[in-house]
């Protein structure tokens, strides 16, 4: 048998013998129309459905249709409203003809999606009896490197960007192993930055600038030793060790830019790309240092009119040895700037670390448009706050620290003037 619900109004015909578009009577004596409802991709043509039909007036208003002989049911509809009108004996009872549940018609989201999932309906409009749908599985969740981060790990306070987002693929990009660059003026926060991922990655640190070197082959391989006892000797470099660190060093190479020899990169690539080896010399039997395949390289570079060996651009072939991706960091902004300094040197007041970036503020916005060589950096305003701490007033702090940074070029003064003029407004 199949399965019906007691409570059916529409046509006790089913819709599926008919046209779409036939009219018919329901057994509460309403005018029913065949629709097609409830198309999916098992089964593209819908479904044919007795539906509620109702007229409109010339308002627009809906009205009820009179049921009449041609339509299907209508001798139905007659018997059953003559036997309506008739006092029936209690005991007889009425039969209630078997109905076909397909013909049904769909309320709410079935009349939208269809009755597909419904236990009344199946597959075959022929079925004899209700089909109980297997449940689709419900698709597993597949955890992804960053949402392990995302769940895992909570952007520190202290990190220099604002977007989230930075902060979670660069925790990927040491996950994976894909070296990053990251530019900016000098005194943003650059080199601190790979310390605070550093620390949360909780790898070995090892720190290395090569600003402040003229030999990058000594700093990136090593040294000859003499030694009294035993003569002269080759003595690995730290950065060596660094690279054969077993437990994956971060290795910071700060301010890769500032070298003028061009050895310095020419050492590098083949450090930074997929040979991930490093020879101590160049002859053909030479000593080859592997790096540990956890290595992680965390690079900085100041690029800009201002810096001495930097150009305005990076070579193209540096570029593509930061897998990773390179990412420009700015100045923090004022209230950050002034949070800082205020957990750095925790004596200074606020209206005195306002006053340092707002004088700052200035001066970037002036080299901004062109009127400066150089800015103000949040290392010189830290120092300012710790004149300031110490007991000089802001002013001869101001000057203390920013003057030597904008002296006078073959008696052109114009940027001091421009700068002991942003400081004495300071005052005001």
């Amino acid at each position: 048998m199949k399965a019906y619900k007691s409570d059916r109004k529409s046509p006790q015909y089913s819709a599926t013998t008919y046209e779409t578009g036939t009219y018919g009577v329901g057994t509460d004596g309403k005018v029913w129309r065949i629709c097609r409802v409830g198309k999916t991709p098992r089964r593209p043509s819908g479904y044919k459905r007795w539906l509620r039909h109702y007229d409109t007036d010339m308002d627009k208003k809906a009205i009820e249709r009179t049921p009449s002989a041609e339509m299907v049911g209508y001798d139905d509809y007659i018997k059953s409203k003559k036997m309506s009108d008739t006092e029936l004996d209690p005991e007889m009872g009425i039969d209630e003809p078997e109905r076909d549940s397909a013909d049904e018609p769909l309320e709410g989201l079935e009349a939208l999606f269809g009755a597909e999932d419904d236990p009344l309906y199946s597959d075959s409009e022929e079925s004899d009896e209700a089909v109980e749908p297997e449940p689709e599985p419900e698709k597993p969740h597949v955890p992804t490197v960053m949402s392990k981060l995302k769940g895992s790990v909570d952007m520190p306070e202290e990190f220099k960007f604002a977007d989230s987002m930075t902060f979670y693929t660069m925790l990927r990009n040491i996950f994976r192993g894909k070296s990053i660059l990251v530019t900016g003026p000098s005194g943003c926060g650059k080199s601190s930055l790979g310390k605070i991922l550093a620390d949360i990655t909780n790898k070995p640190y090892y720190a290395f600038n090569f600003g402040d070197t003229m030999n990058p082959a000594a700093k990136i391989l090593g040294d000859t030793k003499y030694d009294a006892s035993v003569g002269t000797l080759f003595k690995p470099s730290r950065f060596v060790q660094a690279l054969s660190d077993e437990k994956g060093a971060f290795i910071m190479m700060d301010e890769v830019t500032r070298d003028r020899t061009g050895d310095l990169a020419n050492m590098l690539m083949p450090v930074l790309d997929g040979q991930k080896y490093l020879a101590l010399d160049e002859s053909d039997d030479a000593t080859m240092i592997q790096i540990d395949p956890s290595a992680f390289f965390y690079a900085t570079a100041n690029i800009g009119r201002e810096y001495l060996g930097a150009a305005h651009d990076l070579d193209r072939a540096w570029k593509d040895r930061f897998t990773g991706g390179i990412y420009e960091l700015e100045y923090l902004p004022q209230k950050k700037e002034m949070e800082l300094i205020q957990t750095r040197v925790p004596q200074i007041d606020e209206d005195n670390a306002f006053r340092i970036t707002d004088f700052a503020k200035r001066v970037r916005d002036l080299y901004k448009a062109e009127e400066l060589n150089t800015s103000v950096s949040t290392r010189m305003c830290l120092s300012c706050a710790e004149y300031v701490v110490d007991g000089i007033d802001l002013l001869t702090a101001l000057k203390q620290v920013c003057l030597p940074f904008y002296p006078i070029v073959a008696g052109d003064d114009t940027e001091r003037v421009k700068i002991m003029q942003t400081i004495q407004s300071m005052g005001d």
